[in-house]
């Protein structure tokens, strides 16, 4: 089971796209994805699609995310998915969200 601390955001994102490319199919292309550019807006995704994408990284992260994410998800940007997403898995290896302060926690 992957480890969501370990997951990078490099990573998250690849998720995203691998989505995107099956949903979408062989005239999807994945350069066209600007990070700052929503997804549902841009007509990428849908609600069910929503679904179907917090239902997949769930899977792969192997943890439940709130369900109050879906209405960030929907209205997301590539960057801002993979920064809610990060937010809620806890501190990253680096480049942790800057919105989201963490207390590190020793032993």
């Amino acid at each position: 089971m992957p480890d969501a601390h370990h997951e990078s955001e490099t990573e998250i994102r690849g998720w995203i796209v691998a989505f995107l490319r099956r949903r979408l199919g062989p005239t999807f292309d994945p350069d066209a994805i600007g990070d700052d550019v929503p997804l549902y807006d841009a007509g990428w995704i849908d609600s069910l699609g929503i679904l179907e994408l917090v239902q997949t990284l769930e899977s792969r992260l192997g943890t439940t995310l709130p369900r109050e994410d879906l209405a960030t998800i929907g209205r997301a940007t590539l960057r801002g998915i993979v920064e809610t997403i990060r937010g809620r898995m806890g501190p990253a290896q680096a480049d942790p969200p800057s919105h989201m302060p963490q207390s590190k926690q020793g032993g």
